[in-house]
């Protein structure tokens, strides 16, 4: 075999291709290094994970977290269910409240018939008072004449009997008053 002579690139391009070959190497075995580095990282990682969930103090503070949320899901139930019955109350209470409007309104309706009812019931008895003391004036005046005419004494002009008060706003001008029956 016969080697041909080598000139200045050839050597140049084995000494190129060399030093390529070595940084790759170079790169290849730090990478390496690095996944090594990283790989027990995460080894001790793990373990400490472990060693962490193995404590009785981070136990007692999961069981703890677990309670709270426990308690804190149990309020906001009890919550939920005061605010529903508050709400129900109020409507209940709204609707009490028109109930009891509705009633006395009515109960102030019924209050003004009885009131005018009463008043009609005294205009007419004093009105009817009235027309029994004139009535009974009349006939004592009759009965005088009758008698006098019998005995033939002429007496005084016949005597009124006083009649009752009655206030002038229970009567309009012209109203012959609640029995119907003209004033005397």
């Amino acid at each position: 075999m016969s080697i041909a002579a080598r000139d200045g690139y050839d050597v140049l391009e084995a000494l190129s291709a060399v030093s390529i070959l070595a940084m790759f190497l170079g790169v290849f075995l730090l990478i390496s290094y690095g996944l090594l580095q990283m790989r027990k990282g995460v080894r001790m990682l793990d373990q400490a994970r472990q060693d962490f969930s193995a404590d009785p103090v981070v136990e007692s503070i999961r069981k703890t977290a677990s309670n709270v949320e426990s308690i804190s899901q149990t309020l906001n139930d009890e919550v939920a269910k005061l605010s529903g019955s508050m709400s129900h109350l109020s409507d209940l209470i709204t609707q009490a409240s028109g109930r009891m409007e509705e009633r006395i309104e009515e109960f102030n309706a019924f209050m003004e018939v009885v009131q005018r009812e009463a008043e009609e019931a005294f205009v007419d008895g004093a009105a009817t008072a009235r027309g029994l003391r004139a009535g009974l004036g009349n006939l004592n005046d009759r009965r005088r004449e009758q008698t006098s005419s019998d005995n033939q004494i002429v007496e005084a002009p016949s005597r009124k009997v006083p009649l009752p008060e009655v206030d002038a706003e229970d009567f309009e001008p012209g109203d012959p008053g609640p029995s119907g029956a003209p004033d005397i």
